[in-house]
């Protein structure tokens, strides 16, 4: 805003130069016809010359000629500057870009069950079955009651047992049940609605589980790696829970103390995806009015998968890379 009257000076003296330069050309122009060429040019120059000193001679006009200058200075400099931060912050990403090296992507999802002897893998499907068999008898039991009677509270009463029962069920049948909590078309709406608390949040692991999946994954104990770690964990989901932590200067990649998140699996992950969809797609065969749009081995690969954390750790590191430049 300070600059505006003297912007407004310069612009007027710059318009009167103008015109006293359009009626020196036209005044050589006409002389070209009798007069040579190089005299012309001459003429010319020194009719430039006397313009310039004309409108220098004035204070007023070298007042508004040095805060022309001033405001090209000072335009001229904002504009290297930003150039030369731009190249910098450039150079930076590119260096940082060159160190931040992909992972290798992970190997193809393999069960380690399907390694174990067929009697072993007989031994885990006949103790999944008869487990989801068992705590989902009473939920059986209640929603014909509640359909005999026709009450409102036996129903009210038999959706929270439904819940605690899927809650207690495993990975797999919460995944199968969020996605019937997201079909209205599908299912009554309390029953969508009672399930949908099930994409909140999942019920959590006790501590000593944490402790130990630590110590056999690292070899050392919790205190011996981090600073600082919350035993109640931030959020757990249904395959695992995420505890916040202080990592210790000499475990972090760059040397310095770090806040972050620890994301631990729970127990019985692995028997829970081996063999619980296999079951769970044989009821919705068997019944006329389900159906599901989506194969069995695509629900299956997108839920082992989530049991691998390599793959999270190289989808984290691939954001990072892909977007190196909009984080910096």
């Amino acid at each position: 805003l300070g600059l505006w009257p003297s912007l407004v000076a310069t612009r007027k003296t710059m318009a009167t130069l103008c015109k006293r330069t359009r009626r020196a050309v036209t005044r050589m122009r006409l002389s070209t016809r009798s007069t040579p060429f190089r005299h012309n040019a001459t003429r010319l120059q020194i009719a430039r010359k006397r313009l310039l000193s004309s409108s220098a001679a004035t204070p007023e006009g070298r007042g508004s000629m040095r805060k022309l200058w001033a405001a090209g200075g000072l335009l001229g400099g904002a504009a290297t500057a930003y150039w030369v931060r731009s190249y910098i912050n450039e150079m930076r990403r590119k260096e940082q870009k060159t160190e931040m090296k992909l992972m290798p992507e992970p190997a193809a999802f393999v069960h380690p069950y399907e390694n174990h002897s067929w009697y072993y893998k007989m031994y885990v499907r006949t103790k999944r079955a008869v487990f989801l068999a068992f705590i989902f008898a009473p939920c059986a039991v209640l929603y014909g009651l509640a359909e005999w009677t026709e009450s409102g509270q036996w129903r009210e009463y038999w959706l929270k047992i439904l819940v605690s029962t899927v809650e207690r069920s495993g990975c797999s049948v919460q995944k199968f049940a969020q996605w019937c909590s997201m079909r209205p078309d599908m299912f009554p709406a309390d029953v969508v609605e009672a399930l949908s608390k099930l994409r909140c949040d999942a019920p959590p692991h006790d501590y000593e589980h944490t402790r130990k999946v630590i110590r056999e994954s690292f070899g050392r104990e919790i205190e011996d790696i981090f600073e600082s770690f919350e035993e109640a964990p931030v959020a757990s989901g249904t395959v695992a829970q995420v505890h916040r932590a202080r990592l210790k200067a000499q475990f972090a990649i760059d040397g310095k103390v770090r806040d972050v998140a620890v994301k631990v699996q729970h127990p019985y992950v692995l028997e829970e995806t081996f063999f619980d969809a296999d079951l769970l797609f044989h009821i919705v065969n068997l019944s006329e009015k389900l159906t599901v749009p989506m194969k069995k081995e695509d629900f299956l690969q997108v839920l082992q998968r989530q049991t691998n954390f390599e793959w999270e750790a190289y989808n984290l590191r691939k954001f990072a890379y892909n977007f190196s430049r909009e984080i910096s």
